[in-house]
């Protein structure tokens, strides 16, 4: 979660009547747990994305679990859920991956639409590239954080225009649980 970002993701998910997962990153949850538990609150799905979002602990077993658990153990903490889903750091699906997810309960999983929105900056670029590509049963991965100093994640601005349009087309955005 992010305390700028966030909360304006989450007033247009109302805005639309809309419901979305959340992958979150531990540290970030022990940084901002208000807005988690906000998450949880508003009926948004909360899943495990790490405790500290580093790729490379993801090869390694045991620092792999102390940081899983550790994530695992912050979300817990901050929403009284535990996390049913697990998506590791940019999608690596190692075996070691694999293992952590299913010796601790949860199932892993990736995206089917990735729109780059890390790269791009214009949101309306953005939204176009979703509307061109999202089907029905599309996980579509955005991103509602500051991944650097400066950067504007341009799903915040584009999200409204992204709802509408899988209005117009039937769609509605669901938890990944639904």
């Amino acid at each position: 979660p992010d305390p700028v970002w966030t909360p304006q993701v989450l007033d247009a998910l109302a805005a639309a009547g809309a419901s979305a997962t959340f992958f979150l990153v531990g540290q970030r949850v022990e940084q901002h747990p208000e807005l988690a538990r906000r998450l949880v609150d508003e009926g948004h799905q909360v899943a495990h994305h790490s405790h500290s979002h580093r790729w490379d602990l993801m090869f390694w077993r045991p620092r792999l679990l102390a940081d899983f658990d550790r994530g695992l153990d912050a979300l817990a903490a901050a929403t009284d859920r535990v996390p049913r889903f697990f998506r590791p750091p940019i999608g690596i699906l190692a075996p070691e991956v694999a293992d952590a997810a299913h010796s601790r309960g949860m199932q892993l999983t990736g995206w089917s639409l990735r729109p780059f929105d890390t790269r791009l900056k214009d949101p309306e670029q953005l939204a176009r590239r979703i509307a061109s590509k999202v089907r029905d049963g599309c996980i579509v991965l955005l991103h509602d954080g500051a991944m650097r100093p400066g950067f504007e994640p341009p799903a915040v601005a584009a999200l409204p225009s992204i709802l509408g349009e899988l209005e117009a087309r039937g769609l509605a955005p669901v938890t990944l649980a639904e």
